[in-house]
């Protein structure tokens, strides 16, 4: 499990633990919208995790910024987006890497760590799932086309 390594995603841990309470002390939630107040949490939190994707974010630290706790952060950002904090910062940070591969020339490892992952792994193994290939994979694929043209 990822919270027993000292390289977890603090976000990650805290809401997955979140997410476990919840599940235990409330009842699902009715189908439907969410509130318009929870829509405007979830665009602030959105902005807020724009300017600094790349670096280290707690629910703590997040919550106490927009004045909520994390519980409500956490449920409040799911049921207005659909996504989680931290498969949304993961997304940002996965987004921005495309362009930096490329750059970077075999430094995977300095990438990562630049754009938050907690290390190599953790970069590679999420880039995988979300694109279907690995980072040097991409790198290549991008030298193939340019050469290509």
């Amino acid at each position: 499990f990822a919270a027993a390594t000292r390289a977890a995603d603090p976000l990650a841990v805290e809401e997955a633990a979140l997410g476990l309470l919840r599940a235990l002390l409330l009842r699902p939630s009715r189908a439907g919208r969410a509130p318009r107040s929870w829509v405007d949490l979830a665009e602030v939190a959105r902005e807020k995790l724009a300017r600094r994707f790349t670096q280290r974010v707690t629910l703590s630290q997040l919550g106490l910024e927009l004045g909520c706790s994390p519980f409500h952060l956490c449920r409040a950002f799911s049921a207005a987006s659909g996504s989680t904090l931290h498969r949304h910062l993961t997304a940002l940070r996965l987004h921005a890497s495309l362009e930096r591969v490329p750059e970077r020339r075999g430094d995977l490892a300095g990438l990562a760590l630049d754009l938050g992952f907690s290390h190599h792994a953790h970069f590679t193994a999420a880039f995988r799932r979300a694109y279907g290939l690995t980072p040097q994979a991409w790198a290549a694929r991008l030298r193939h086309r340019a050469t290509s043209r």
